[in-house]
């Protein structure tokens, strides 16, 4: 079965060698026409588990597959800043495959070890790069070179990250999961449930090979109500879906909602060779969202909608906090200005507060001004930055049941831009509203932003 269109990939490029590499993904990375570089698929958020015990508390901080980097910053010729970390790669990662992980800048070029991977201009999502190839056993040096004035610092606008920057690398199989996409969907009845899961695999190595893929599933209360797994065969650096449907009867008690947001627990696996080499530990709630003449609906019932403007404080345990206080005050949807820390997703499929999604789309400049390259909404050459922001954004979270609706960006007007971004949207989100607020009464918005 051919690898389907849902988990887009992206290719690495590589040139003879370092100085070439080097100038040209600085010339890249100064093109407003182009946005990233040497990014890998964008995906749902995860880390992997080796060890179930570890996965199944869902703190990565405890495998020995996760290590965050303490950067040091110095001060460039041009006055930017460059970040580094010496960080000794585990011999065993050596078969596995190695990702690096930034957030919280805006604009920067990756290097691993001298050799320049790639670049990215978000903030808010994660960029992720597959650094395989590039690291060896025992000492490698990461750099990470700031773009003081870059495309991704406009793109932010008035919502530029002045948050800690947080780098880490993980690792994962060579044979692995890449991304899965779970629905969940009423039955004929409406009494019950159907869920339905796509997992993406890929095949690191050059020979084919086969694994075994499977998942397990429990209720709210932790009882287990099903498992399967299948065997598939890979070619090598060959990739697959594989799908998966079980019928839950009787949920109507255990759909999420606001006031009982109920959440299965979930284990997507690995097995090679006989052995299980890979646990990925996800929670889903009962939470179908559909859209008709305005009105959000879940599993069929039309949700009202009290929202407020709200993003995350600086902790889990202060947002934690003010969100408990924003129910008690009778909000009980939030919408945010860009995309959240992981964690914040989290929260809000745990205490059963509806969320507006939003892409990292923020420049107000001349957000009104209609003419062509008037404002950036509506330059041709800015188009990457938004369509890349919107498929990142949604992409990250298209399986949090807390989640009923996608943004476009911020108070930056209409235009070409936005109008791509719409269309984009559209191919991987097939069941949320996607939202714009200055949308202006034209096309490129399902509906209106909640009041």
């Amino acid at each position: 079965m051919k690898y389907v269109a849902f988990f887009a990939i992206a290719i690495l490029f590589s040139l003879h060698n370092a100085e070439a590499q080097q100038k040209n993904i600085t010339d890249l990375s100064n093109k407003t026409t182009i946005s990233s570089e040497g990014l890998a698929p964008f995906r749902n958020e995860f880390i992997s588990y080796n060890i179930r015990a570890i996965a199944e508390k869902g703190d990565r901080t405890k495998t020995e597959h996760y290590k965050v980097l303490t950067m040091s910053e110095n001060k460039t010729s041009d006055n930017s800043t460059q970040l580094s970390s010496n960080v000794e790669i585990p011999y065993m990662w050596l078969d596995r495959d190695v990702f690096v992980q930034v957030n919280g800048i805006a604009s920067f070029t990756l290097s691993i070890n001298g050799k320049s991977i790639g670049f990215s201009s978000d903030s808010r999502c994660p960029s992720q790069f597959n650094i395989s190839k590039y690291i060896t056993d025992g000492n490698n040096t990461i750099t990470i070179n700031t773009i003081d004035n870059g495309a991704g610092v406009h793109m932010d606008g008035t919502c530029i990250s002045k948050d800690p920057y947080k780098v880490f690398i993980y690792s994962q199989p060579k044979l692995r999961i890449e991304d899965y996409k779970i629905t969940t969907a009423p039955d004929t009845t409406s009494k019950h449930t159907i869920f339905k899961f796509k997992i993406g695999v890929a095949n690191s190595y050059n020979s084919g090979e086969l694994m075994t893929v499977g998942y397990d599933i429990y209720s709210p209360k932790g009882k287990l109500l099903n498992y399967d797994m299948r065997e598939v065969s890979l070619d090598g650096m060959g990739r697959d879906t594989i799908t998966f449907q079980h019928i839950e009867y009787n949920t109507k008690s255990t759909q999420w909602n606001e006031k009982s947001p109920s959440l299965y627990k979930v284990m997507l696996t690995v097995k090679y060779n006989g052995r299980l080499i890979e646990y990925i530990p996800l929670k889903v709630g009962i939470s179908d969202i559909t859209y008709s003449d305005g009105v959000i609906y879940r599993n069929g019932s039309a949700i009202k909608i009290e929202p407020t403007n709200y993003n995350a404080a600086t902790t889990e345990k202060e947002t934690i906090s003010e969100l408990k206080s924003l129910k008690k005050q009778g909000f009980n949807s939030v919408i945010v200005d860009y995309p959240q820390d992981w964690w914040f997703y989290d929260i809000c499929d745990e205490l059963g507060v509806n969320v507006i999604d939003q892409a990292n789309v923020n420049n107000t400049t001349s957000a009104n001004n209609r003419d062509i390259n008037g404002s950036i909404s509506n330059n041709p050459e800015w188009t990457q930055h938004f369509t890349e922001r919107t498929i990142r954004a949604i992409k990250r979270n298209n399986n949090r049941a807390s989640i009923i609706a996608f943004s476009l960006g911020g108070s930056v007007g209409n235009g070409y831009n936005l109008y791509k971004s719409y269309q984009a949207a559209k191919l991987i989100e097939q069941t949320r509203p996607i939202i714009l607020r200055d949308n202006n009464g034209e096309w490129n918005s399902d509906m209106n932003l909640p009041k």
